[in-house]
């Protein structure tokens, strides 16, 4: 709203605003008046009617629920993955520890898998 007054002098100011019609002192003098009117009350009663309606916590359950859609595995997919991994690795080590070539071995792990 000032920003004709830093860069425009007076009458170059009030030109700009009347060209714009004014919108924003009009805009400002309305809320003024709608905000220093009965209407508060009708408002804060409105207000006051809906924070009296307390909103429910969802459930662990639905959350997960509500989660996968947007790609967050469920936590014993995660753990399955997690002990097949595990599993694989251990075997691999095992193999190697044995003497058989690391590649053939996962290979084997592999197919074995599919």
């Amino acid at each position: 709203m000032s920003a004709p007054f830093v860069v425009l002098d007076f009458n170059n100011s009030i030109l700009l605003w009347s060209r714009l019609y004014f919108y924003l002192h009009i805009g400002m003098a309305g809320l003024y008046v709608i905000l220093k009117s009965p209407t508060v009350n009708l408002i804060k009663a409105e207000l006051k009617k809906r924070s009296n309606v307390v909103p429910q916590q969802p459930t662990r359950e639905q959350i997960r629920k509500e989660a996968l859609p947007f790609g967050i595995p469920d936590e014993e997919v995660v753990v399955a993955d997690l002990q097949e991994a595990m599993e694989e690795i251990q075997e691999l080590k095992e193999r190697r520890m044995a003497g058989e070539r690391t590649d053939s071995a996962f290979k084997d792990i592999k197919a074995k898998r599919n």
